[in-house]
């Protein structure tokens, strides 16, 4: 745990023009103690803001807050646990409108809803995402193989590995003619 004091007042209007110990001091605080020195300063937090760009998700609710508050995240690891709905979280970050570039759905027990998976796909996310990673999920299909190549055409990389035997040949193939952008595709496992 960080303890940070200082003495005086903080800025109540956040500019980039802060202190010079901030970025020294942000490359070596923990995400975890972001979090408490964030909520001292508004300065501060809106520079942390700024610093952000990957975000792991244990629960549904906070997710759509941080994703609200900092726009510059561009990875997004869903942890294997993660509280809440799946098929929401996915339209949830379609809708924050957020530019993200790498989306990790890994070890979750199934892919997600192809109805969110398309809603996704007409946002943001669509445009935005080249690198999804969807290792050792249960229960991916080829359909789930084929909503992945109409939602995000943009995609440039895709991790499919450890997963189940209900992807086909047929269902690479498809992958393979849809997605223009692809160069790395991880079938192994």
């Amino acid at each position: 745990m960080l303890i940070v004091s200082w003495s005086g007042t903080c800025p109540a209007r956040p500019s980039l023009d802060g202190p010079r110990f901030l970025p020294v001091l942000t490359k070596s605080v923990d995400e975890d103690d972001f979090n408490g020195i964030s909520r001292t300063c508004k300065l501060f937090l809106s520079i942390t803001d700024r610093l952000r760009t990957t975000l792991t998700i244990s629960n549904q609710t906070v997710a759509v807050r941080i994703l609200r508050r900092c726009r510059n995240i561009k990875r997004v690891n869903v942890h294997p646990r993660m509280r809440g709905d799946l098929d929401r979280l996915i339209s949830a970050i379609s809708r924050s409108g957020v530019a993200i570039e790498a989306l990790d759905l890994s070890y979750q027990f199934s892919f997600p809803s192809s109805w969110s998976v398309r809603e996704a796909g007409m946002g943001t996310l669509g445009r935005t995402l080249k690198i999804l990673i969807c290792k050792n999920i249960e229960w991916l299909l080829n359909r789930d193989l084929v909503t992945i190549a109409e939602a995000f055409p943009a995609l440039e990389e895709l991790d499919i590995s450890n997963m189940e035997k209900y992807v086909s040949d047929a269902g690479i193939e498809v992958l393979a003619s849809k997605l223009a952008h692809l160069r790395k595709i991880n079938v192994s496992g």
